[in-house]
Parts: structure tokens; sequence; C-alpha cells
């Protein structure tokens, strides 16, 4: 089960968001020359990952994205909204072998969120929040990326802008 993919331009590595074989969250990664070196015709099986690690929280992952530094990493339930989590990576793009506790990541930060959230974006000073769910009009929220002060909550009353796309957007 796939939750969430991107890629880390400063460490050069491709995170992918799975869970574990009790069903916990993980993040693994691979990198561009693992990926290059793959033959799958030759091999026969999946690629390896070159890094895995299992998390505290969420559960499970509803999407993920790298920005300066920090894996986003979050999960939504429909009735109780959503939780995103930071992670923040040490200087080769990992996880911080001193944030762990019984062999999970601990998250460095997290914020409540939306709902529906289906996707993450940074840019230069927003936070873009893709929400769909079923037949319903998609939307992307526009936030001010204020993840720096105390109680700043992610949530639909909290957006700068709203505005509405097709279905199906995930």
């Amino acid at each position: 089960m796939l939750g969430g993919i991107t890629y880390d331009e400063d460490h050069k590595r491709l995170w992918v968001a799975t869970i574990n074989q009790e069903q916990r969250a993980q993040v693994q990664s691979v990198t561009p020359k693992e990926i290059e070196k793959y033959n799958f015709k030759k091999q026969k099986k999946p690629i390896k990952f070159e890094h895995g690690t299992n998390l505290s929280a969420p559960l499970r992952t509803s999407y993920m994205t790298y920005h300066k530094n920090k894996l986003y990493i979050s999960y939504f339930d429909k009735v109780r909204g959503g939780q995103l989590f930071a992670y923040k990576l040490n200087k080769k793009g990992l996880f911080k072998k001193d944030k762990m506790q019984d062999g999970l990541a601990l998250p460095s930060e997290n914020w409540s969120t939306y709902s529906q959230i289906q996707g993450i974006s940074f840019d230069k000073n927003n936070i873009l929040l893709s929400t769909s769910y079923g037949d319903f009009n998609s939307q992307l929220l526009i936030f001010k990326n204020k993840l720096n002060k105390p109680n700043y909550n992610l949530d639909l009353s909290e957006a700068d802008k709203a505005i509405i796309l097709s279905p199906y957007m995930e």
C-alpha cells in the first residue's frame, strides 16, 4: 500500500511511504543511482530500498512531501480530521537515531489538518493542501506558512484561499 511518494532533492533520495509486517506506517528510500542499476528483467523481483524507518505516528500514511530537510507525513480520518507530522532528517538525509523510541522514529512537530487532505506541497511562502474525496469537488487550499507559530492548525477555516477543482484530484 502506497501512502505517498516524494523526492528529497537535497540528498538525492526518493522516499516512499509503505507499511511494515505489523501494518504500521513506515517510509523507505532509494537513490537514483540504485534505481539506475536496477534491472527487473535480470533480477525478477522488486527493487530493494536502501533505508527504511518505522514511524511512531501516524499509524498509516495518506500523503507526504519533503521540504527544507524535513519529511512531512500525514494521515486523515474522514470523521476526526487529520494530523500532519514533521520528521527532521540528519545531514545525510536520513532519520535521526536520537529521535527514535522503541525503534520508531519520533516526529519533531505535528499539526491538526482538515479531514480530506490528500496532498501537500510548499512554495516559497505557502503551504498547498489538496482535498479530494470521491465524486465531490476537490479543493486546493492555500495557507501562509506559519508552521513555526504555536497552536497553528491547517484547518479549512484557516485557509487564506480555496480554489475549487474537479472531483478525483488525488
